[in-house]
Order: structure tokens, then sequence, then C-alpha cells
């Protein structure tokens, strides 16, 4: 989800309530603006509530309400997005790129591009390499 969805989400939101939901949504924007400047690096849920202020049930809960995706998977949906861009290039191989989008091993990077795409990242390059 972009940060553009999240907006929308917003203005729905304040249609139905105009009190503490709203400001809790202001919470989750800076969160999501924190990943999406971030998300290479290592993160944590602790370090994004402490961005949001709030505590980790609350983040937790709103955020996927607002986003429609966990933390996690945010994050993973931002890095493969990423992943998919440099494996394109053909200028890094596979363990690079997995590194430079902030996978710490390439057989996670592997295992999540595969869940979010349906191919690995071998089969990827090579069906782009073709283009």
């Amino acid at each position: 989800m972009e940060y553009a969805d999240c907006i929308k989400i917003k203005k729905e939101l304040s249609k139905r309530d105009s009190g503490s939901y709203v400001d809790s949504y202001g919470s989750i924007q800076k969160a999501v603006e924190y990943v999406n400047e971030h998300y290479t690096e290592s993160l944590t849920r602790e370090e994004v509530c402490k961005v949001a202020m709030m505590s980790k049930t609350a983040f937790t809960n709103l955020f996927k309400q607002v986003t429609g995706e966990s933390l996690v998977e945010y994050i993973h949906i931002l890095r493969v997005s990423l992943a998919k861009q440099l494996l394109c290039e053909n200028k890094m191989n596979i363990t690079e790129v997995g590194e430079r989008c902030g996978f710490d091993s390439t057989t996670y990077f592997g295992r999540v591009f595969k869940k979010k795409t349906g191919m690995t990242p071998k089969q990827y390059k090579a069906a782009n390499d073709k283009k």
C-alpha cells in the first residue's frame, strides 16, 4: 500500500470520528513515512512504535487497519518492490540485491520474494534478462 492510499483511508476515517482516532491516524502516518524512508535498514516494531508514539498493541492494530497489512508485510512489500527493480537492472547479483533491500539472509530474501511474486529472485532475474 502506498502513502497515497493511506491518505484516502484517512479521509474516510475522519468522516467517522473527529476525535482521537484521527490523531492516532496522524501517528500511523508518521510511522508509514518513517518506514518508507528506512525500509532497507533493520527496523523493529519497537522503533516504529516510538516514532508513532503508540503502544505496541495499539500500533499493531491501527497500522493493520489503516494500511491493510501488518508492519512486517508492509516492509516486505516495499523491499520486494525495490528488489524487482534492482534485479531488472542486472547490475547486482541476488545476494547483493537482498542485502541492499534490507534482508539479512539470502534464504529469507528468496522465501519472501517467492511468496510475494510467485518466483524466486533467480527466476525473476532470468525472466527479465530475456526481455
